[in-house]
């Protein structure tokens, strides 16, 4: 994969970070549903120039044939997918606490496939004991720094 894909990828990991940390930190609600869809944009930019670099090179096309199948089955990978282009973007509001909003992923629904998707429960096998906005942008911002140091190690 060509240096300059991996370059755009980690720029937009930054991003996704920098939505990150702001939602850690949100009042209100409509703050942090900015910052959600910030994450969520940065998040599947980031992977969809993954597959596009991949195409280069034969190696590069093996490697994130693999990754392509995580993102169709892993529960939180095709989940935050799908809540990225629905109009709410799973994000429902559950009230406040201290300066803190609080807020959870809820049921989304497809409306081309006409198929709903759950709220992811587990990532990668593992079972996501906290399933709140933070914490599962945790999760995939991990997976996506995990992509970028394969690219750059193979």
């Amino acid at each position: 994969m060509r240096l300059q894909t991996i370059e755009q990828v980690e720029r937009r990991f930054h991003s996704a970070e920098a939505a990150l940390a702001d939602m850690s930190t949100r009042r209100e609600f409509a703050e942090l549903a900015l910052d959600w869809t910030r994450f969520l944009n940065a998040l599947d930019d980031g992977l969809s120039r993954l597959i596009s670099g991949a195409q280069t090179d034969a190696a590069s096309r093996r490697w994130f044939a693999a990754r392509t199948k995580e993102r169709r089955v892993d529960p939180l990978l095709s989940y935050l997918r799908e809540a990225r282009n629905t109009p709410e973007h799973g994000l429902h509001p559950t009230g406040k606490e201290v300066d803190m909003v609080l807020a959870k992923l809820v049921r989304i629904y497809n409306a081309r496939s006409r198929i709903w998707f759950e709220a992811p429960t587990s990532h990668l096998g593992d079972s996501i004991p906290d399933t709140t906005p933070v914490k599962t942008a945790e999760l995939a911002l991990k997976y996506l720094g995990t992509l970028i140091s394969e690219c750059k190690s193979g």
